[in-house]
């Protein structure tokens, strides 16, 4: 499990970071209460004349947990970046990429 939030892929001029801004699951993460969880956020970037700017309406928390394997983080920065690479207005995919759980990427072993 990663400790850190820490987490970047770059394509071309496109960059998406993982990080961790204190959001639980209804709002403000509270360590007190025992069915709150520690959730990350995705932000997407563009360079333009060589600085990273983030685009607009494309940070969004999501229902991935602080602490979920860097695997399953990876696999959420790439399908993040294939959903947005190429396009200016994301708005409305990073929402529905918003939904996006660990359950997305792990596989049944039936």
């Amino acid at each position: 499990m990663s400790e850190t939030t820490d987490m970047t892929l770059i394509r071309d001029n496109y960059r998406v970071d993982w990080c961790f801004i204190d959001e639980g699951w209804d709002g403000m993460y509270d360590e007190d209460n025992p069915e709150d969880e520690a959730l990350l956020r995705f932000d997407c970037y563009t360079l333009v004349d060589g600085e990273w700017e983030m685009m607009d309406d494309a940070s969004y928390c999501t229902a991935m947990p602080v602490g979920t394997s860097d695997v399953v983080l990876h696999a959420g920065l790439e399908r993040i970046m294939d959903d947005i690479y190429g396009k200016d207005n994301v708005k409305k995919i990073c929402e529905g990429l918003s939904w996006m759980s660990p359950d997305w990427f792990l596989k049944e072993d039936n």
